[in-house]
């Protein structure tokens, strides 16, 4: 095993080719902590610059490197090279970091199997397999069987060898397999939650109505492609008549665009809307948002009996952290700071804020109703997700439970690590909210959005997986 630091230096390199001359029959598995990624699919391998890099200052030109292991970019991926010698090297990289639960105890296992000769690779978790059952769901799965945490690599490995190590030998054969073992180990016995199959909607009505709803907005309507007039409204499917309206196109430095809102038909998979509206504020300068009436009863709202906020949303595959950072989903007018009893920071931050952060995460941060009275002090309460993908629908749902003064974030049905307690309401100064942009109270935008919204659903009480939009009527 041979493992080298991130981000390696000229010298480091010098002292990896150096140990594989020092030991110059032994195969090697070189382990990184960046090497390749995964593409926006979720499965497929990626590779990138430093990658590349320590593909052709190390590993191409060394045959001893059979095999790469790195993580960094989370998930699990297979790549396949030739080297400068015709062979092999199996690239992968593996990171369940992000997983539910922060990792929920997965872990990668190879066995290199010499009589059949295979590489054998299984993704499991020892923790929830020790978890008491009556606190398992859905997303405990003790092992991973998709095709990228779960395979078979053929290699002849004294032919593979052979231009370094031409009297490589393997132990004698054996029937013995390690990786039924381990299976067994982790499987027998266990009793799992089976994952629920997804029932797509079967017209734009085949969702659960929850007749306290204060707002529902649903992003479709207009020609696929065309623009989005200016002034367009989305109307309440509430019947509240918390409609939002498409804003003035205005820019800091730069004019907004009319064509920098579409309409599409692109959607999640689960959501009953038949389409969404695309934000090309590409720039994170140019605003392209939809903005409640200054009237609207929604402004007024605390939700001192909890609430439920979901949306359907997809972050463009050509954001960047340096353009798109802290760009926002959906934002509560006014500067939190305004508030008497605050004595939190960023006092310029409005009192609801839906953005993401320069990691890709789903930040949620608000300021609660109880403390909105006066009585103090006031501080943020904020949901973080894990890093979420490129180019790909997710459905969120933010959940806050009044009893257990609890906010829990959910992505695609998963709760997130990082949640808030001692929470309960939002604050409010009365003032509209906007989608799509940062309001403040001086009515200055900051952070356009750049992707895809389908539907947002507010509603003042907390509510199951079983009433959500994902769920069918």
């Amino acid at each position: 095993m041979l493992g080298l630091s991130w981000r390696v230096s000229d010298n480091g390199i010098a002292w990896a080719r150096d140990v594989l001359q020092s030991h110059p029959t032994l195969p090697a598995i070189l382990v990184n902590h960046q090497l390749i990624a995964i593409a926006n699919d979720a499965v497929s391998p990626q590779e990138v610059d430093y990658g590349l890099m320590l593909w052709e200052k190390l590993i191409k030109s060394n045959d001893q490197i059979f095999m790469t292991v790195n993580g960094h970019h989370h998930g699990s991926a297979h790549l396949t090279k030739i080297n400068e010698f015709g062979n092999p090297v199996e690239e992968m990289v593996v990171d369940y970091q992000m997983a539910y639960q922060g990792g929920n105890g997965l872990m990668r296992y190879y066995e290199f199997d010499f009589t059949n000769n295979e590489i054998k690779a299984l993704s499991f978790s020892p923790w929830v397999r020790q978890k008491p059952a009556e606190t398992l769901n859905s997303f405990d799965q003790a092992m991973l069987t998709e095709a990228n945490h779960q395979f078979t690599i053929k290699v002849d490995f004294a032919k593979r060898f052979s231009g370094f190590a031409p009297k490589f030998k393997t132990a004698e054969a054996t029937n013995t397999s390690l990786t039924a073992i381990a299976t067994s180990l982790i499987m027998d016995g266990f009793k799992g939650i089976p994952v629920a199959p997804e029932v797509p909607a079967k017209n734009a009505e085949d969702y659960p109505k929850v007749a306290e709803t204060l707002a529902h907005w649903r992003f479709f309507g207009g020609t696929v492609g065309s623009a989005v007039a200016d002034g367009t409204v989305i109307n309440d499917a509430s019947g509240r008549n918390n409609a939002l309206k498409r804003g003035a196109l205005i820019g800091n430095g730069s004019a907004g665009q009319l064509a920098d809102m579409k309409w599409s038909d692109d959607r999640h998979r689960l959501s009953s809307a038949p389409g969404s509206v695309q934000f090309l504020n590409t720039d994170g300068a140019r605003f392209s948002y939809f903005m409640t009436d200054v009237a609207a009863a929604i402004n007024k709202e605390t939700f001192r009996d909890g609430y439920t906020v979901e949306m359907f949303i997809k972050l463009d595959k050509s954001w960047t952290a340096a353009r798109n950072q802290w760009m926002n989903i959906m934002t509560r007018g006014g500067r939190r700071g305004d508030f008497p009893a605050w004595e939190g920071g960023w006092e310029v931050s409005p009192p609801v804020q839906c953005a993401i952060s320069n990691l890709k995460e789903v930040q949620w941060e608000i300021t609660t109703t109880e403390k909105g009275d006066g009585a103090g002090p006031m501080f943020a309460s904020t949901n973080w997700s894990g890093e979420i993908l490129l180019d790909a629908w997710m459905h969120v749902a933010i959940v806050n439970d009044p009893a257990a003064k609890q906010t829990t974030m959910y992505i695609e049905g998963a709760p997130v690590l990082r949640n808030a307690v001692d929470a309960v309401g939002l604050a409010t100064f009365d003032l509209p909210w906007a989608v799509g942009a940062g309001l403040g109270n001086d009515g200055n935008l900051s952070g356009g959005f750049l992707g895809a919204m389908g539907e947002i659903r507010i509603t003042p009480k907390p509510l199951p997986p079983a009433k959500w939009l994902t769920a069918r009527a």
